[in-house]
């Protein structure tokens, strides 16, 4: 807990949702990437309930990646990356604002890019900043009155706020247990042309069914 959580306060009740994202807090010895995106999935559909600001205003993300080592990199896989990917641009209504990246390690750049030829090309040209270090250029997008104080702002700790999430969670358990038993029925959908996919469709194949004669 306290990896991703989201800020309470914006500038203007028009401002995208602020979320935080902690990489370094990832303690992989305890849990795995999955694990956190299980959380990050909760709060989500928490937030989505209960605010509408983000459902309309979208969201923006400020990434620290501080105190990030190659163990942490070593749980970010490829196909669980796209997974990630396509849950926030197609089975999400949320829209991204923006990413902020904070303390970048070296050949950060490189990761990067590599999880940016898995988004949409939509979602290709939203701007991502790289701050460095330099909290003044963070706070040139985000006003201290509605960061952290571990980033310079006003609000209390980041460690106060994900108390407060972890029990929001908690308040939350029934319905994120019915949530978590639901699942989707894959299905075929029609295409452009008529035809209910083509022969390299994950959903069915192309084609007619002729009458069988049985004997």
């Amino acid at each position: 807990m306290g990896v991703g959580i989201p800020l309470p306060q914006s500038a203007k009740p028009t401002d995208p949702k602020l979320f935080l994202i902690r990489v370094g807090c990832f303690q992989v010895s305890h849990c795995t990437f999955a694990d956190i995106m299980k959380v990050g999935t909760m709060i989500n559909d928490i937030v989505m309930r209960e605010d509408d600001q983000m459902v309309i205003c979208g969201m923006a993300l400020i990434i620290d990646l501080k105190g990030v080592t190659a163990s942490h990199l070593m749980h970010f896989e490829m196909d669980l990356l796209r997974k990630v990917a396509i849950l926030n641009q197609d089975a999400s209504p949320l829209r991204m604002q923006g990413i902020h990246i904070l303390h970048p390690p070296t050949g950060a750049q490189t990761a990067l890019n590599i999880f940016n030829g898995l988004l949409s090309e939509k979602n290709q040209h939203k701007r991502i900043y790289t701050h460095g270090r330099d909290l003044k250029s963070l706070h040139e997008h985000f006003s201290p009155k509605i960061l952290p104080k571990e980033y310079g702002g006003e609000l209390e700790s980041i460690d106060t706020i994900a108390q407060q999430w972890e029990t929001k969670l908690l308040d939350n358990r029934s319905y994120l247990l019915d949530m978590a038993l639901m699942h989707s029925q894959p299905c075929s959908s029609p295409s452009p042309g008529g035809k209910n996919g083509t022969a390299n469709n994950t959903f069915g194949v192309d084609g007619s069914f002729r009458k069988l004669d049985f004997d």
